[in-house]
Formats: structure tokens, sequence, C-alpha cells
């Protein structure tokens, strides 16, 4: 460990992706000290159904965030969770999670992949790509 790593903060990104969960922590000089990644399940529960499991999801974050952690440790870097000023986290493209008021997942993930909704993008481009095109810019 360097001894600078003992009194900086530091920041953790992590990647919410299509094939898994990945993430990583870092100096404020850019210096990754520690990365960690595990991969998604895809559910397939009809045809070109693809979905994921939210809380699969969600604890797939915290164990990413974890290991980083237990890896700056590992490191010499005492108390680690209490010196990240940031953590950045993205997330897949165009895919849905029903949310109840509590603010828990009450349906599955619908991934990007999942194309069950092909049929009825066809019929909006034919019966309303102008419109679409005119309030969204793109369609």
């Amino acid at each position: 460990m360097e001894s600078q790593d003992r009194d900086q903060t530091f920041v953790i990104g992590i990647d919410i992706g299509t094939q898994g969960v990945k993430g990583a922590m870092f100096r404020s000089d850019g210096h990754c000290i520690a990365e960690y990644g595990e991969s998604s399940q895809l559910l397939h529960p009809e045809p070109q159904a693809i979905t994921e499991d939210p809380e699969f999801q969600y604890n797939s974050v915290l164990r990413v965030i974890k290991a980083c952690l237990e890896q700056a440790k590992a490191q010499g870097i005492n108390n680690a969770a209490s010196k990240v000023a940031a953590l950045a986290i993205d997330g897949q493209m165009a895919g849905i999670i029903g949310v109840g008021k509590d603010g828990k997942a009450i349906t599955p993930y619908d991934s990007w992949l999942d194309t069950r909704c092909a049929p009825y993008l066809e019929k909006m481009r034919y019966e309303a790509n102008d419109l679409i095109l005119g309030k969204a810019g793109t369609a």
C-alpha cells in the first residue's frame, strides 16, 4: 500500500450491465486499487422474454461494493467505507422494473433484450410514427 492511500478519499464506480455487475475503487488520482465483478442471471420465463430478478441485481451491487472494500482493507486501507467520497452507478439501457409505494420491486426487471413488445412497437411506428417523431425527436 502506498502511504498516500491511508488519508485520502476514494470513489467506487458500479456498472450494472447485461452480462454482469462490475465495480472498481479508485484513488483521487484515478489509480484503480480494487475491482470485482460477477455474472448476471438472465431468466427466460417464456419465449422472447428476458428478465432479471431485481433482488439479485441489488445484492450483486452490494457484493461488488463489499469485495472492493475488502480488497482495499487487504492493502492496509483501514475504514475504507468511511473514505468513499462518491459512488457512481450506471445501469442497462431501456429496461424497466415495476416499483411499489414502498420503493420495492413488484415485477421482474424486463431487460432491453426482451422482445415481447416488438409487435406493439411496429404498430406504433405504423400508426403514430410522425406523432412520436414530433414529440420525442426519435422513433
